[in-house]
C-alpha cells in the first residue's frame, strides 16, 4: 500500500478534535484509513475504518492525524469526514 501524506487536524493548546466519518467506500483488501491520537502515526492508534460504518473519534489532546493508504488498483468512491474542534 502507498501512504498518502497524513491529514493533521489541530486546535489550540486547550482544545480537542472530534472527527466523524459519515461515508466510507474503499477497496476492503487494499485500502485503509487509520486515525491517530496525535499529529503523526507515531501516536496511539484510535482506530481503523471498515466499510460502510459511521465512526466517531475523539482526541485526548489538540491533534488528530488521519492516514489513508491505497494500492491504487481499484478506484472506489472514497470517504467523507467532518470534524469539530472544541474546548
Amino acid at each position: 500500500m502507498v501512504p498518502i501524506d497524513p491529514l493533521e487536524i489541530s486546535g489550540s493548546e486547550t482544545q480537542v478534535v472530534n472527527v466523524t466519518f459519515t461515508f466510507v467506500d474503499l477497496e476492503e483488501c487494499c485500502d485503509s484509513i487509520s486515525v491517530y491520537d496525535g499529529p503523526t502515526e507515531s501516536y496511539p492508534l484510535l482506530g481503523r475504518l471498515p466499510q460502510d460504518q459511521i465512526y466517531h473519534f475523539n482526541s485526548s489532546r489538540r491533534y488528530i492525524a488521519v492516514v489513508f493508504k491505497s494500492d491504487y488498483s481499484v478506484t472506489r468512491q472514497g470517504f467523507r469526514a467532518k470534524w469539530v474542534i472544541s474546548g
